[in-house]
């Protein structure tokens, strides 16, 4: 949980996430009035390597942070995406750039007929963040009746 911890951009002091769409791609945008913003930046690129490395073929496990520093709420629900039929996050590559109060991750899809996809898993992610929760990369669960 304290790795989780060092690598959420949620857990600085008055942290904010906001998404939006980019050309070919989403972007989350994290933010902080916080006077450290070096530390919300080294968060953000810690999340991009994540996305980085996910590359659809792990699942999302979602944990609360809760406690001191979280921007909001502190969320109890935790759990796999893909187990909760909403998909899998697509495969995608990031950019990061540092903004004036935070930085900025740029997600762009492997395979462009996915934009639709991780623009909306995007999203999720944003709303589960505002609950107070970060994620990490969890293997697959091995499929079920699968080969003997």
């Amino acid at each position: 949980m304290q790795q989780l911890r060092a690598s959420c951009p949620m857990v600085v002091q008055g942290a904010d996430v906001a998404v939006s769409d980019t050309e070919g791609g989403v972007a989350l945008t994290f933010t902080t009035d916080a006077p450290d913003v070096a530390d919300l930046r080294t968060r953000a690129r810690s999340m991009a390597k994540m996305y980085d490395m996910h590359r659809g073929h792990a699942a999302t496990m979602w944990h609360p942070m809760g406690g001191d520093g979280m921007g909001h709420g502190s969320g109890m629900r935790r759990g796999m995406e893909d187990l909760e039929g909403s998909g899998s996050l697509p495969a995608a590559s990031s950019t990061v750039t540092d903004t004036d109060k935070g930085a900025r991750i740029e997600l762009q899809p492997a395979d462009a007929s996915e934009l639709d996809a991780l623009r909306q898993r995007v999203r999720l992610h944003q709303q589960r963040l505002h609950s107070g929760e970060c994620w990490t990369l969890q293997e697959q669960p091995p499929a079920q009746g699968g080969q003997q």
